[in-house]
């Protein structure tokens, strides 16, 4: 994909209409082809290793931002940036883009993407940081099957700690499995009394642990950019 913007900018300047609209229809495979991969990554890996896995994508989609440019002008260009500011994508795949072009021809084209990613940071830094006492987990994703409301609401309780679930073997392990796939911190074991055996279920300071680096990370972050500033 790296030749992709080259390629474009031969086309454009050969001037043939014919090559460029050839061409054109390219940009649009290579956007549609990107998205499909971050969804994948998105739905088949864990949360924490799902981000990493996107963010290396980051520089595909500048460069396929720089081709649009190239051939399409600005008009395509912020089309595609307005998309990338849907609320769709995860703030730090968007912010792997800009970092990529921070040294790159786009950057000063990129900053409505800048400035959306500032304000976002902004609003999240802005919220109260995780009570000492808080132990609520938000649910990184679609619930298994096998989570029943007793699982649910201990997940958003800020105060319940641990539970104790009779389920059988295939509910916990697809409860356990998810917990896992997701990275959550919630210590699993099974207690093997009465029948169906026991879920025990123990949320761990992890959470907190883990709440006051991604936060770290945001004001970092907002630093960067602002930094970075036009």
């Amino acid at each position: 994909m790296n030749t992709l913007p080259s390629l474009v900018r031969h086309t454009a300047d050969s001037n043939s209409a014919e090559a460029i609209d050839l061409i054109r229809p390219v940009i649009d495979t290579y956007w549609v082809a990107l998205n499909q991969d971050l969804a994948r990554i998105r739905d088949t890996a864990g949360q924490a290793s799902s981000i990493g896995e996107q963010q290396k994508l980051a520089p595909a989609m500048l460069v396929l931002l720089d081709a649009a440019h190239a051939l399409h002008g600005a008009d395509r260009e912020q089309a595609m940036m307005a998309t990338l500011q849907s609320g769709a994508y995860r703030l730090p795949f968007l912010l792997g883009i800009l970092h990529a072009a921070s040294e790159a021809p786009a950057w000063r084209r990129l900053s409505p993407l800048r400035t959306w990613c500032t304000d976002l940071l902004t609003r999240l830094l802005d919220t109260p940081t995780r009570a000492p006492g808080d132990w609520s987990i938000s649910a990184p994703g679609d619930f298994p099957e096998a989570a029943a409301p007793i699982f649910r609401e201990f997940l958003r309780s800020s105060q319940q700690q641990s539970l104790t679930w009779p389920l059988a073997k295939a509910g916990r392990d697809s409860i356990q499995a998810w917990i896992r796939h997701h990275g959550l911190p919630i210590r699993c074991s099974v207690l093997k009394t009465g029948s169906p055996h026991k879920l025990v279920l123990e949320k761990t300071r992890n959470l907190f642990v883990q709440a006051t680096r991604e936060r770290q990370a945001m004001v970092q972050e907002l630093a960067w950019l602002r930094s970075h500033a036009d």
